[in-house]
């Protein structure tokens, strides 16, 4: 009899210890007593998205597909193995692990499932983490009535549709449970739809027997992590490389020239094929392709990629078929990415968005004369035909406490002008070449660079010096005159040959067509070789037509990398951004002097009597006279204060140079004068007496004056702003 309750023990310990098993590892016990009921605002499943590493789905069409990651890409297994598209994976994630309930509906009141869509046209689907474990079992039904709102997040809206001010709207779907303790439900929940993976409802990912879910981008790994991009066809072929991802790193042409490469093209063309999609993605069976060898091939694109270990991956190659017909607009494409890896799929591309590719070297390359930046400068040199030398050196400056460039040109030896600076690093490095005229030059005499107008030398912070020549050139170019019209158009070379024998050529229908104009303006011909035209008479819907032609020489000017044998055309204001005459060159700054070498002020309008100042620094005491008489107690010392701190800080416009006809003019008889009298320091630091330096102005106009150092044989203008603020009133 005892035995009884000793075994009915043992199998309650037994069950107890089952249950407490079952709780540890599931969470709950709703495998045995079923999950509780969920009521509105629950989520279904809780489980993090990124834990997720299989799918499968069963389509509302008897499609089945398997969906699994490796090594971070998702890949399908069934129908078709394939390169799964990541945002459509992602979206069913994000719509699995956010079923939050708007509605319940008990499934035991249910007559008929299918007015609910959980018959032929259900949609199931099942998730398991990276183990293997079920993270959840679901069934998509119909769409409802009903609409969701959610309040926006802090980053934006990720909606369809908008409420209300932060507020969006979703539609809903009858979501039914697939495990077996969570059957006896089911419940409406929002679709809500996150805009940077999809713009349409869950069901619409799954038609067309899944083939949304192959992957059409052409290159599964982000092309913004290319170590090397080759753009080939059967003529030729463009490779960029660069040696990190790093953003800092430098792309650079290395076939079929090495040359640096234009940033802002590279990156248009990283855009470009991160966006190149394929507008069907088919069964290798579909289509009979010749073997992708460069003869069968119309166009060849090969990335490299940085991998997270440091190394850099196999190419990645699109091969592109020619258009079976020309009036196609899609082409037929096959990829490899490895050895003896290829996609099992063919891509067919849209014509219009590889014709967006470059083809061409000069579409990639740096089109700025050097290609470098400033901070890779340490010295410059600057020499020209007149045997003119100018020195740019960073020197630490005292004033300033900091390095600042320093020019020595003629003369002039000093603080370099700031503008005179800038825009000379604009020419070098910035400013775009016109075009690039030559890349294998044999003679350097037809572009003017045997005897060049500037002979630029960098010295860079690693030690090295690069050398550039600008020459000038003349070249002819080609006119064409309508004399019923009056306009005159240029012409390109073969077309004046070609018309000049009385031979067709595509531009005459321009020249014959140019319509007349009431302002045209008055030519001189000789400009245009007109002036001693070739005749030629046409017939048109319109009458006989006479046309004249011309040509006329102009002067180009051409910039070389001394050594090789390119050869670019730049504008002339590369010149104009580095002239040789010193005024040009020398610093804003008018002087460098304190307030404390500066003795007394003389200050005298045009046609007065002068208010002569005295200072004494360190007492901090001012004098004035007038006309012989001591008016110190009407002087105004903080103005005078002031007046001093301005004077100190004056900078001027332009320097003029010491000839110019209309300064020297005006300054004959200033408008105001200001004289400041100065400690007369010798090398030693000694005072050894005082000197005056007088600053004469002469009005322009409102906003500028010419001006004056009576120390200096420079004219310069300076900012009208500034002689009101030195010309003030100081006696009250």
């Amino acid at each position: 009899m005892r035995l009884f309750p000793s075994i009915l023990l043992a199998i309650i310990a037994f069950g107890l210890g089952c249950l407490a098993l079952i709780q540890q590892q599931a969470g709950n016990l709703d495998s045995i007593f079923g999950a509780p009921a969920l009521g509105e605002g629950d989520q279904i499943y809780k489980f993090d998205p990124r834990s997720v590493g299989r799918i499968e789905i069963l389509n509302s069409d008897g499609t089945q597909a398997i969906l699994k990651k490796r090594g971070g890409s998702w890949l399908t297994e069934t129908p078709w193995e394939d390169f799964a598209e990541p945002s459509l994976v992602q979206s069913i994630i994000d719509f699995s692990s956010n079923l939050i309930i708007e509605d319940v509906i008990e499934a035991d009141q249910i007559e008929d499932l299918a007015e609910f869509g959980l018959r032929n046209s259900k949609i199931e689907i099942q998730l398991y983490d990276t183990g293997g474990t079920p993270l959840c079992h679901y069934n998509i039904g119909r769409p409802t009535a009903w609409r969701t709102i959610v309040e926006d997040q802090k980053d934006g809206p990720r909606s369809v549709g908008e409420a209300a001010p932060g507020k969006s709207i979703f539609p809903t779907f009858v979501i039914w449970p697939a495990e077996n303790n969570r059957r006896g439900y089911l419940y409406v929940c929002g679709d809500r739809i996150n805009p940077a993976l999809r713009r349409i409802s869950i069901r619409a990912l799954f038609a067309n027997e899944l083939k949304l879910f192959r992957n059409h981008s052409v290159f599964y790994r982000p092309p913004q992590f290319a170590a090397e991009i080759s753009l080939g066809d059967q003529n030729s072929e463009i490779v960029l490389t660069r040696e990190t991802p790093s953003q800092k790193s430098k792309w650079r042409l290395t076939k079929p020239f090495d040359l640096a490469a234009n940033t802002k093209a590279v990156q248009s063309l990283i855009s470009k094929l991160s966006q190149l999609k394929a507008t069907a993605v088919l069964d290798e069976s579909s289509e009979a392709l010749s073997e992708p060898l460069p003869e069968n091939l119309a166009q060849t694109i090969s990335l490299k990629f940085f991998l997270p270990d440091g190394t850099i991956s196999s190419p990645t190659n699109v091969h592109i078929y020619p258009p079976e017909n020309e009036g196609d607009a899609v082409v037929s494409a096959v990829i490899n990415y490895g050895p003896k890896q290829k996609r099992s799929a063919i891509l067919k591309l849209n014509r219009s968005e590889l014709a967006l590719l470059p083809t061409k070297v000069n579409e990639l390359r740096s089109r700025t004369l050097t290609s470098l930046q400033v901070a890779q400068i340490s010295e410059l040199k600057v020499s020209d035909d007149l045997g003119r030398d100018l020195f740019l050196t960073l020197e630490f400056d005292p004033h300033e406490r900091a390095k600042r460039w320093h020019a020595e040109l003629g003369e002039y030896q000093g603080l370099a002008n700031e503008e005179q600076v800038k825009g000379l690093f604009e020419s070098l490095l910035v400013d775009e070449v016109a075009e690039f005229s030559d890349d294998a030059a044999a003679d350097l005499k037809l572009y003017g660079l045997d005897r060049p107008l500037r002979n630029i030398t960098l010295k860079l912070t690693d030690e090295s010096e690069l050398n550039f020549a600008i020459g000038a050139a003349f070249r002819d170019h080609f006119y064409a005159r309508n004399l019923k019209t009056g306009r005159i158009l240029e012409i390109s070379e073969a077309a004046y040959l070609a018309l000049s024998r009385d031979q067709p050529s595509p531009e005459l229908n321009t020249i014959l067509s140019a319509p007349p104009t009431s302002t045209l303006p008055r030519y001189d011909l000789r400009l245009f070789g007109l002036d001693r035209p070739i005749k030629k008479r046409f017939r048109t819907d319109q009458g006989i037509v006479f046309v004249e032609f011309g040509t006329s020489k102009k002067r180009h000017y051409y910039a070389n990398r001394v050594g090789t044998p390119r050869v670019a055309e730049v504008n002339i204001s590369v010149l104009n951004k580095i002239p040789m005459r010193d005024f040009k060159w020398r610093a804003t700054k008018l002087w460098n002097i304190s307030p404390f070498e500066i003795r007394g002020l003389v200050l005298q309008q045009q046609n007065q009597a002068p208010l002569q100042l005295s200072y004494h620094f360190f007492k901090q005491e001012w004098k004035a006279r007038l006309d012989g008489l001591d008016i110190t107690p009407t002087l105004n010392e903080n103005r005078a204060n002031r007046l001093l701190e301005k004077l100190t800080a004056i900078r001027v416009n332009t320097w003029l140079g010491s000839i110019d006809d209309n300064a020297a003019t005006r300054l004959a008889n200033p408008d105001f004068t200001l004289s400041v009298i100065l400690e007369d320091i010798d090398d030693h630091g000694e005072i050894t007496g005082l000197k005056t330096e007088a600053l004469s102005f002469a009005r322009i106009n409102d906003d500028l004056y010419y001006g004056k150092l009576s120390s200096d044989p420079s004219f310069f203008i300076i900012d009208g702003g500034i002689i009101k603020s030195l010309n003030v009133k100081l006696l009250d």
